[in-house]
């Protein structure tokens, strides 16, 4: 069956962090669609989307699935589940932006940007990876090719967002409510409370000694680089509403000056060379911010760098499921799948 010229597709999770971010792109870059569905929880009933200069109603009820191309998941892991199980059985086309994929081997992670890991016509699911991975895996393939990648290790800033929309609500109220000197609402989003503090990443469940999050930003970056270099991510939340920041460290098997990783990242599509990025000016960008790219004295002479990054993760994981989408129904329409 060839694919349609214009897709009808839905965006679950709507209302969120991403969902949003992915609608407003879809306007932005004219995906072509003839019918938009915004679906969301009970907690989103009579809200609206704009919507190609409209408002959309939000659908808190499944809409049947065979009358729909793709299915973006933008929700909670335990609600995508069940989507993707009806989007196998009703054969949609689904990616997964919910996490609830993405640690399963059998289940492609796509980048865009990366020949090999993009989106064929005959896989019905696609997971996107973390957040952060999207700024790091450019970065790290790109030096890779340039010199061969030994070892990364990296201390990733992350903020509210990456815990969604409640992320955000939270880190407001408790901002409020510090500066009018009372007690912020309770919240099981962050196991302390975020505002003017720094929280490490660690899960009380977590199998091993790293938390869940930096096991999976490890194991998608695994993925993603396809070779054997050694990487280590220590993750810390910090009080910021949106963008994430990283400090990098590298070592590389052939020798590579600062100069030569700069030349060969000002050259790699979807990052940019800046004197000063900061997580707060890298909100809405669609590129990956690289400075201070100077020597790492501890590592071998030659080997080792240091590198700041700074990016959006929430726009970077909305833009990739966007452009895998359009691979994958240009790639059927190609071979009449």
């Amino acid at each position: 069956m060839s694919a349609p010229e214009l897709l009808r597709v839905a965006v679950v999770g709507a209302t969120g962090t991403v969902g949003r971010e992915l609608i407003g792109l879809l306007q932005e870059r004219r995906f072509p669609i003839q019918r938009m569905v915004p679906v969301a929880t009970d907690d989103s009933l009579g809200l609206e989307i704009a919507w190609l200069g409209h408002d959309l109603p939000v659908e808190v009820e499944a809409p049947p699935l065979p009358e729909l191309d793709l299915v973006w998941l933008c929700a909670p892991a335990p609600v995508a589940l069940d989507w993707i199980r009806d989007a196998l059985r009703s054969e949609v086309p689904c990616f997964d932006l919910s996490a609830a994929l993405s640690d399963r081997g059998e289940v492609p992670l796509g980048l865009a940007a990366a020949p090999g890991l993009g989106w064929g016509p005959a896989q019905p699911l696609m997971a996107g990876p973390a957040g952060p991975a999207l700024l790091l895996a450019p970065v790290l393939r790109a030096l890779d090719r340039a010199a061969g990648l030994a070892r990364a290790t990296a201390t990733v800033l992350e903020s509210a967002s990456s815990a969604g929309r409640p992320g955000v609500e939270a880190l407001q109220e408790e901002t409020l409510a510090l500066f009018q000197q009372r007690d912020a609402e309770a919240s099981d989003v962050f196991p302390k409370p975020l505002a003017f503090d720094c929280l490490p990443a660690a899960d009380a469940a977590a199998a091993g000694p790293s938390s869940d999050r930096e096991t999976r930003l490890v194991a998608h970056l695994t993925r993603l680089l396809s070779g054997s270099a050694r990487i280590s991510i220590t993750a810390l939340r910090v009080p910021t509403f949106a963008g994430c920041g990283i400090q990098l460290a590298v070592e590389t098997e052939r020798e590579l000056q600062p100069a030569e990783a700069v030349d060969c990242l000002s050259k790699t599509a979807g990052i940019s060379g800046q004197d000063f990025p900061t997580t707060r000016g890298s909100v809405g960008s669609d590129e990956v911010a690289v400075a201070r790219v100077r020597p790492d004295p501890a590592a071998p002479e030659g080997r080792g760098l240091h590198l700041w990054l700074a990016g959006d993760p929430v726009r970077l994981a909305a833009s990739n499921a966007l452009e895998l989408a359009r691979q994958r129904f240009a790639g059927a329409e190609a071979s009449g799948a």
